[in-house]
């Protein structure tokens, strides 16, 4: 059958390829179409790009829109618990001043998770009130710490950079360590300076401590079967699951705390004594 419809169109077919192999050569022999037909398919590539990068956003919009709904469902209980708990009707959602953090909504435009010191860049700068120093979560997780700003993005140490380390500690008996990227798996940090003393059981949720830079009690992971103590100390050896999947990264919260700045001066003042 092939055959057939080979030996029937013959003279289409050989008359296609000839038209393309002499295309191809009268293209590469002048410059002027040369450059015309490259410009124009770097137009198209760029719209192709474009278009692609739109697919992604659609492919995940069920997962942000999940992601949103839970935000929404903490929201309404927050209220809900402080209706009842708290004197809230002398409270104004608007009236931020009343309350120790904020949250600025950043998106991510440049994400490495292949190096030995990972990093992100946001689309908020100075001009949006953010510094050096302040936390970065996302979906209720650590993501990592501003490192430089400009007027309109800022950088950001994520967790997987071995420059940088978080005060963490066990949701089940509060015994606080330090947490640090093992520079080999994504999914994977470290656990440092809990004293073997403590008893430690596969999937222990990790938390930070309100010491660092980020609230009291955000998740960053759990602890993996994979545990040991070094025989050579009288710490534990703890493999931390993480929560955040940096590969998947777009969107991020800054965290503002109004009295950082107050309290690392007053610490400052300790140290340079």
């Amino acid at each position: 059958m092939q055959y057939i419809f080979i030996k029937k169109n013959n003279y289409w077919i050989l008359f296609v390829i000839f038209f393309f192999l002499s295309l191809f050569i009268f293209i590469s022999n002048n410059n002027y179409q040369k450059e015309t037909i490259l410009n124009s398919s770097n137009y198209y590539i760029g719209y192709i790009y474009l278009y692609s990068n739109y697919f992604r956003e659609y492919l995940i919009l069920k997962k942000n829109n999940n992601f949103l709904i839970k935000e929404n469902n903490d929201l309404k209980n927050y209220i809900s618990n402080n209706i009842y708990n708290n004197d809230y009707f002398n409270i104004q959602l608007h009236d931020f001043d009343n309350y120790r953090y904020k949250y600025i909504y950043a998106k991510v435009i440049n994400n490495s998770v292949s190096l030995l010191n990972n990093y992100l860049t946001l689309n908020r700068g100075k001009k949006d009130g953010i510094c050096s120093g302040m936390g970065v979560i996302y979906n209720n997780s650590v993501v990592g710490i501003i490192k430089d700003t400009s007027n309109n993005f800022s950088t950001v140490y994520s967790i997987l950079n071995c420059n940088i380390k978080i005060s963490v500690k066990l949701k089940n008996n509060n015994a606080i360590g330090s947490l640090s990227w093992n520079g080999i798996d994504i999914q994977y940090a470290n656990l440092d300076d809990i004293p073997i003393h403590i008893k430690i059981k596969n999937g222990d949720i990790v938390l930070t401590t309100g010491y660092s830079l980020f609230e009291e009690n955000i998740p960053i992971g759990f602890i993996d079967d994979d545990f040991k103590f070094n025989k050579n100390s009288d710490f534990w050896q703890l493999k931390v699951k993480l929560f955040t999947q940096f590969i998947n990264l777009q969107y991020v919260y800054i965290v503002y705390d109004k009295f950082q700045i107050e309290k690392l001066n007053l610490e400052k003042l300790h140290y340079d004594t």
